[in-house]
């Protein structure tokens, strides 16, 4: 057989467990076995057994004893556990506490996973009021300002099938022309400042950490600011502090032979 040919093979248990994973994720909400079922168009008895081994597992549990599945952190944790993100948190975590305590506010990192950006670590603010973003929180690329700073680096064939997604899912409120000039006008500026579209009062301020100098783009490292007071700095002031944190984040993870 020809090495040009790729070979498709069939492992319908795993495909259907699968698929139970995705669409539970794509739903953010605990579902019964009927609903996931007829969410995947199969029958109850084609997902019996794969919910109970995924329960048995630790993939999945059941919310407050009912009968509604929810995904637990079992697979988050596995990915955290992989060399590339444990190096990329090795090389953060100690310059994300550092900028917390300077500027006086949380930070988090958010990297990249499919449409969608997901939070892979977070450092408290140190002042007694503060706003944070826990891990594991996830959001569209096209709606949140960690997401602008991930399609602003991205390189343009990564980011073509993303901008045509989106295209299709909003339909006519999504402009990729406006879109590219915008991110186009980001990457330039080397930084985002844009109004939380989820938390009122809260400015995302963010700046891309790569891999290696001027290489494609790694993570978001974003602060939700949050005024006050008692904030040690005005939003503006914070920018210089995040830019050269996510420089130094993206020198130390190249330093230990990158992702």
């Amino acid at each position: 057989m020809s090495e040009d040919i790729k070979r498709v093979y069939k492992a319908p248990a795993l495909e259907k467990g699968l698929e139970i994973l995705e669409i539970l994720a794509a739903e953010r909400r605990p579902m019964s076995m009927g609903a996931i079922a007829s969410a995947l168009g199969r029958s109850k008895s084609e997902i019996f057994r794969m919910l109970s081994v995924l329960e048995q597992k630790g993939y999945l549990e059941r919310k407050d004893g009912s009968e509604l599945f929810h995904i637990t952190n079992h697979l988050f944790e596995l990915g955290m556990q992989v060399s590339p993100v444990s190096t990329l948190l090795e090389a953060a975590l100690p310059q994300m506490r550092r900028l917390a305590a300077r500027v006086g506010q949380s930070c988090h990192l958010a990297v990249p996973s499919r449409d969608q950006m997901v939070v892979i670590a977070r450092v408290e603010s140190p002042e007694a009021i503060g706003f944070s973003v826990r891990v594991g929180y996830r959001r569209s690329l096209a709606d949140s300002g960690s997401g602008k700073v991930l399609l602003a680096w991205m390189s343009p064939e990564r980011r073509a099938p993303l901008m045509e997604y989106f295209g299709e899912r909003l339909g006519a409120s999504f402009n990729a022309e406006v879109w590219e000039y915008e991110l186009k006008a980001i990457r330039a500026r080397g930084y985002v400042e844009v109004q939380s579209t989820a938390t009122v009062g809260i400015i995302d301020v963010g700046a891309p950490v790569l891999q290696g100098d001027g290489g494609e783009i790694l993570a978001s490292l974003t602060i939700p600011y949050l005024g006050g007071p008692s904030t040690p700095y005005k939003v503006a002031d914070t920018v210089p502090f995040i830019v050269e944190t996510a420089q130094e984040i993206t020198r130390l993870t190249g330093s230990h032979g990158g992702l």
